[in-house]
């Protein structure tokens, strides 16, 4: 199911497992391709702080999901924003 919010930035998340667990999934290339340089991990970054923050006024939690192992430096930035991850 895709989320989609109205907001002053307009954000998507993937889907909700419950109304209040809400996800973002990654697949094949992503990692390679949204880590590639410090920008475009910046960006990454950005865009999961603002999803984390839509979530949680909206009281829900958000996580991520990959079907791809996980970059270490990707999971050390979502420990750190206390977003849960699961690699498939």
């Amino acid at each position: 199911m895709l989320l989609r919010l109205m907001l002053p930035r307009q954000r998507e998340f993937d889907g909700a497992i419950t109304i209040n667990r809400w996800y973002e999934a990654k697949s094949g290339n992503f990692w390679r391709d949204h880590t590639s340089t410090p920008q475009k991990f910046e960006k990454f970054k950005s865009d999961m702080g603002d999803r984390l923050k839509i979530a949680t006024k909206n009281g829900a939690t958000y996580e991520l999901h990959s079907n791809t192992p996980i970059p270490k430096d990707v999971k050390e930035f979502l420990n750190k924003k206390g977003i849960k991850y699961f690699e498939y």
